[in-house]
């Protein structure tokens, strides 16, 4: 996940020729998107919260 929030760039870790540094860099976009996903959703309830109150 470290490699993926420095200056390397995703795409040079996803055709990488080792596997386990592929593997590991769509795992870790995998998870930053859920995240986002998850923050998102959040947001979206916070905002119908308020127009109810």
């Amino acid at each position: 996940m470290l490699k993926i929030l420095t200056d390397i760039s995703p795409v040079n870790l996803l055709v990488s020729p080792n596997v386990e540094v592929k593997d590991n860099a769509i795992l870790s976009i995998g998870i930053v998107h859920e995240i986002f996903r998850i923050f998102y959703f959040l947001g979206v309830k916070l905002e119908a919260i308020d127009k109810v109150r």
